[in-house]
C-alpha cells in the first residue's frame, strides 16, 4: 500500500450542489488517469456534523471498522471527521497528480469553503448546477424513496417558503440548496480556480463540458465521455411502509445481511413505475424562481 506524503492534499473539490449529477460527474473524473477519487464519494469532512435531515448512516455501519480494512471499499456518503481517517482515504494515491472528493453539504454548509481554505488554498473549486426547482423535486423524490420524508412535494415546499420569510431556513432545506448563486459567489470570492458547470450543458454536450474540466486542471482530455445516471431517486411501492421500517430500523438491520444482487432484486419488484411529477401552484412556482434568482 502506498502512503500519502504529508504535502500532497486533496486539490479537488466538487462542492455540490446536491441532485445535480455530482456522482455521474465523479465517476467520469475517477477514470481519468491523473485523478484519484475518494472511495467515499462524499465524506463531508470539512462540515459540521451534519443533521439527520441531510445524512443518516445506517446504524449497523462502523466508521473504525471501515478504516480497519486494507482495502476501503466503495461507499456514496458518509462524513469522516478524523484527520486521520481524512488522509487514509487517499492513502492508496499513488502518481496522480490530483486527489479529489465530491462532497454535496459543501455548497451551502456556512462553514466549509472557509475550512476547505484553511485546508487548501490552492484548491481547485468545481460546482454543478441543475434547474433549481427540478433540483429541489429530486432531493425530495430521494429523500421520500428512503423514508425521510412523507409529506407531498406541494406541502414541503410551502414550508420552505414560510420558513424563508421568518428567516430560519435551514441550509439543508429544499429550497435553500437550490439558490446558487450567493454560494457560488462566496466560493469565487475565496478561491482563484472555481470552475462552475450546469447539469443540463453538462449532459447535452459532455464532450464539451468535460473538455473545459480538462483545461481547468491543465491535464489531457477524458478518454471516457459516457456520462452514466448513477444514484437516481425512485419512487416506491408501499411507501409508508417503507417509511415504518426506517423508523424503527429493521430496514438497516435486513440490509446488513442481504446481498447487493438481492436488494437490487427486491428494489426493482418494489419499485413504482408510475414517475411521481412536479406539480405545484403557479403562483407558488413564481415566487420559488424569484427566490431561486435572488439568492
Amino acid at each position: 500500500m502506498s502512503v500519502l506524503m504529508e504535502d500532497k492534499k486533496v486539490d479537488i473539490f466538487v462542492v455540490g450542489a446536491m441532485k445535480a449529477g455530482t456522482t455521474s460527474f465523479a465517476t467520469l473524473l475517477s477514470q481519468h488517469p491523473m485523478i484519484f477519487m475518494s472511495p467515499i464519494k462524499e465524506p463531508h469532512h470539512f462540515a459540521d456534523p451534519l443533521p439527520k435531515a441531510f445524512l443518516e448512516t445506517s446504524r449497523f455501519f462502523s466508521l473504525e471498522n471501515y478504516f480497519k480494512n486494507q482495502y476501503l471499499a466503495p461507499r456514496h456518503s458518509v462524513q469522516v471527521s478524523k484527520e486521520e481517517h481524512y488522509q487514509r482515504l487517499f492513502s492508496n494515491a499513488t502518481a496522480e497528480q490530483y486527489r479529489a472528493e465530491a462532497s454535496t453539504a459543501y455548497l451551502h454548509a456556512p462553514e466549509a469553503a472557509e475550512r476547505i481554505y484553511n485546508y487548501n488554498p490552492n484548491a481547485k473549486i468545481i460546482i454543478l448546477t441543475r434547474n433549481p426547482l427540478k433540483r429541489a423535486f429530486s432531493h425530495y423524490n430521494m429523500d421520500l424513496g428512503v423514508g425521510r420524508e412523507r409529506k407531498s412535494f406541494a406541502t414541503v415546499m410551502a414550508r420552505d417558503l414560510d420558513l424563508y420569510k421568518k428567516g430560519t431556513l435551514p441550509w439543508f432545506s429544499y429550497l435553500n440548496m437550490s439558490c446558487y448563486n450567493t454560494p457560488i459567489r462566496h466560493y469565487q470570492n475565496i478561491f482563484e480556480s472555481v470552475l462552475v458547470l450546469s447539469l443540463e450543458e453538462l449532459v447535452a454536450n459532455t464532450e464539451n463540458e468535460m473538455g473545459k474540466v480538462a483545461n481547468f486542471l491543465n491535464i489531457a482530455q477524458f478518454p471516457d465521455l459516457f456520462l452514466k445516471k448513477v444514484n437516481e431517486g425512485h419512487a416506491l411501492k408501499y411507501q409508508k411502509l417503507f417509511y415504518f421500517l426506517k423508523r424503527i430500523g429493521l430496514k438497516d438491520l435486513l440490509s446488513q445481511f442481504l446481498t447487493s444482487n438481492f436488494k437490487s432484486k427486491i428494489l426493482k419488484r418494489v419499485r413504482d413505475k408510475k414517475k411521481l411529477t412536479l406539480a405545484l401552484p403557479q403562483d407558488m412556482i413564481d415566487e420559488l424562481e424569484t427566490i431561486f434568482k435572488n439568492n
